[in-house]
């Protein structure tokens, strides 16, 4: 497929056109002419410009090539597109504005691959759309391309003052610079798409510093099973010791903890945190947020968080170990989430599993508040990802 076409099929999804704006309106006719499957009409709400490039013959063409390929099954994916529609901007008689939102696209192949062909056809697809997360997933021999598809919507003498829409994609921004001008661009805030994450069925690559975690999907979303690693400015070495890294992952603090997950990646919320955690039985909350207390229930005893702990550790999901080291069993071990307390907003949600040693009789795995300029893990999830 070339980039022209996938500037088109990205124009997927569906929303409801219950605005009387116009924007939203044509917006939704295309989406719906897409979600339908009506090349003609797609074009049709095409750019002009990028039609008269391509050819309308030749993308009609490519179209119905791509999706009645008896080898290959595109479809997309049902999501919430998250949809949001920037400022229009008028400039020498034109009207701009930019929408974004998220999309799945499935690539089904019919004939099993091989890990060579996954490999080389993943990396050919993460090339054409560099913005987006690419998954091999071998069971159902399919890759899904997840992530941000940007809209240029652009109303003009050629379009008759209707908007048409063009995906926005780095490798075309030289078109739009000849067409509309530097200024233009520049007013639209299209910045260049970050480097995707490289997503396989075990693993996720940060590819900003080419770091590579183990990832697994437990109930309905995505965890990395490692602690982040990423050198980003402000992180630091575990007990001051770079031989940490490896094993344990850099430490952070929480107003750079995002920071520290692959692009599309991000903190686990409190509820996710608490999903994972309190299936293993019984976990103390310290905090006092009248919800979670609800939630919690009753501090446990001792001896019923240390069974907790015992069950935790024992299982392999998020591939947590025994510590091995004086140090390690002398430190409580917690993991940012991406909410602030409501009552002390100095204070971020944690989770920590304290760890039983000379000192303490037993272990726990407790929620608690963590101060934000200490420093603690990252996890990061996707929910996103099928």
């Amino acid at each position: 497929m070339t980039r022209l076409l996938i500037a088109c099929l990205f124009l997927a999804g569906a929303i409801s056109a219950e605005s009387p704006d116009t924007l939203k309106q044509d917006y939704a006719k295309m989406l719906e002419a897409t979600d339908k499957l009506d090349f003609e009409a797609i074009i049709d709400a095409t750019y002009p410009k990028l039609v008269e490039m391509a050819g309308r013959e030749a993308m009609l063409a490519d179209m119905r090539k791509a999706f009645t390929d008896p080898t290959l099954k595109l479809s997309f994916q049902k999501t919430d597109p998250k949809i949001e529609f920037g400022a229009v901007i008028e400039h020498q008689g034109r009207r701009f504005c930019v929408v974004r939102r998220q999309t799945i696209l499935r690539l089904a192949f019919k004939n099993k691959l091989n890990e060579q062909q996954a490999e080389s056809i993943r990396t050919n697809i993460a090339r054409t759309a560099p913005q987006r997360t690419v998954r091999f997933d071998a069971n159902d021999n399919s890759f899904y391309s997840t992530g941000p598809d940007t809209t240029i919507a652009i109303a003009d003498s050629l379009t008759k003052k209707q908007w048409r829409f063009m995906t926005y994609e780095p490798s075309l921004e030289f078109l739009l610079q000849s067409w509309f001008g530097q200024d233009i661009l520049e007013r639209l805030q299209l910045k260049e798409a970050p480097k995707a994450s490289v997503v396989t069925a075990t693993t996720v690559t940060d590819a900003r510093y080419e770091l590579t975690y183990k990832i697994a999907k437990i109930g309905k979303i995505w965890w990395m099973t490692e602690n982040a690693r990423a050198p980003i400015t402000g992180a630091a070495h575990f007990n001051d010791d770079a031989k940490n890294d490896k094993a344990a992952g850099l430490v952070y603090k929480w107003d750079i903890a995002q920071q520290a997950c692959p692009p599309a990646w991000r903190l686990p919320t409190v509820a996710e945190l608490a999903e994972i955690f309190i299936k293993f039985g019984p976990i103390s909350y310290t905090g006092e947020n009248a919800a979670w207390k609800k939630k919690f229930g009753k501090s446990p005893e001792d001896n019923e968080q240390d069974k907790t702990f015992n069950k935790l550790m024992a299982d392999r999901s998020l591939g947590l170990v025994a510590p091995k080291s004086k140090s390690d069993k002398d430190h409580n071990t917690m993991l940012w989430s991406s909410e602030a307390d409501a009552v002390e907003k100095t204070a971020a949600f944690a989770i920590l599993w304290r760890r039983k040693n000379e000192h303490i009789k037993f272990s726990g795995v407790y929620f608690s508040l963590y101060r934000d300029w200490f420093y603690g893990f990252v996890r990061c999830v996707n929910p996103d990802i099928p």
